[in-house]
């Protein structure tokens, strides 16, 4: 990787893009490098605070702004500092990594850049240092599990007539549910539920013939049957999942669980009380929010929320002893020690407090 060139006496935003999971635990980075006399870096400019930034506190009319952090489509920059002990860290290029306890981010580049056009590192899955993936999209999930509770009246009568959507004679309630296939396509689920007149219920999903292929007059077609059964008291006597399974047109084949805890037999009107699925479609980041505990969260189009990392925070033995290249940029040397790294708000690392600002 190329050494990000920085130009100390102005800040420079970059543009384009949004830096996805969870962050870990690191206590020592031993492939940090360590800068020395022998490095080529810019010759250091001293003189510049290491107070943090307040955005409210400033002139500048790019830096006032409002906390929390969150970068969306109107909002391309976030003040980031550290509020206690630490340094944020981002990634200089040739093994260099520079700290900072005050930084301006700018979330319009591959990842989640700082002013010089320096990278940010966050905590990834396994404890270590790694870039914020950019995950511009997130990829659609096809349903693998539905949960659905509801009340079967306890007084309904069994139907005489064979099951048809058409005749509501022939079933005792009907509901909906959505699911997803591979594709992010959304199909409609339809459940229908019969009493046998002594505590048991079958129940039958359709699915619309023109989803499975057929045509929009033919009738819907069965993907799935079975059985409740409840106790004396009302109760689901067998709570397992019950599995159909199907092929949309173009998709995967795909099995779903339907889980129907929950789910009564009481002498009071049929309802659903709740219902859930775990697919949807695919969707685009809008937005990004970076938390007091450093967790970067990403929102997407399609509703879901991912946490896609968690921002770094190095301690050092000797911080005093950190060489300045830049307003609030530092490297290590030999005298500084290695960097501590963990998550904010660990072990006596401060957290990280953050202020949305207006964009240029």
């Amino acid at each position: 990787m190329n050494r990000i060139p920085l130009t100390l006496l102005v800040f420079v935003g970059f543009a384009l893009g949004f830096g996805c999971e969870s962050g870990g635990t690191r206590h020592a980075d031993d492939e940090d490098t360590v800068a020395d006399a022998s490095v080529a870096l810019p010759d250091a400019t001293q003189g510049w605070p290491d107070d943090p930034v307040v955005p409210t506190a400033v002139t500048d009319p790019e830096e006032t702004g409002s906390e929390p952090c969150r970068f969306d489509a109107d909002h391309w920059f976030c003040r980031l500092n550290v509020e206690g002990p630490g340094y944020l860290i981002v990634d200089l290029g040739d093994g260099i990594r520079g700290y900072s306890r005050s930084l301006r981010a700018s979330l319009r580049g591959p990842s989640l850049l700082d002013e010089h056009g320096a990278t940010l590192l966050a905590l990834d899955e396994a404890g270590g240092l790694a870039l914020v993936p950019p995950l511009d999209v997130l990829e659609p999930r096809a349903t693998t599990v539905v949960h659905m509770a509801m009340n079967l009246d306890a007084r309904a009568s069994a139907p005489v007539n064979r099951l048809s959507p058409s005749d509501p004679d022939s079933y005792n309630y009907t509901t909906q549910m959505t699911v997803f296939d591979s594709l992010g396509v959304s199909h409609e689920i339809a459940l229908y539920f019969s009493s046998d007149g002594s505590g048991s219920w079958s129940w039958s999903a359709l699915v619309a013939a023109q989803d499975l292929e057929g045509g929009p007059g033919d009738d819907p077609i069965e993907i799935g049957s079975g059985t409740l059964s409840f106790g004396y008291d009302g109760q689901l006597l067998d709570d397992t999942p019950q599995t159909i399974s199907t092929t949309f047109p173009g998709a995967n084949s795909q099995d779903i669980d339907l889980d129907f805890a929950g789910t009564t037999q009481y002498g009071a009107p049929f309802s659903l009380n709740s219902a859930s699925q775990d697919g949807y479609s695919a969707g685009w980041r809008d937005g990004l929010d970076v938390g007091w505990d450093g967790a970067l969260t990403a929102t997407y189009t399609n509703g879901q929320v991912v946490k896609i990392g968690t921002l770094a925070v190095a301690l050092f033995a000797s911080p005093e002893e950190l060489r300045q290249i830049g307003p609030h940029l530092w490297i290590a040397t030999a005298r500084s020690g290695l960097p501590l790294v963990d998550r904010p708000n660990v072990a006596g690392r401060g957290v990280i407090r953050g202020w949305t600002l207006e964009s240029p």
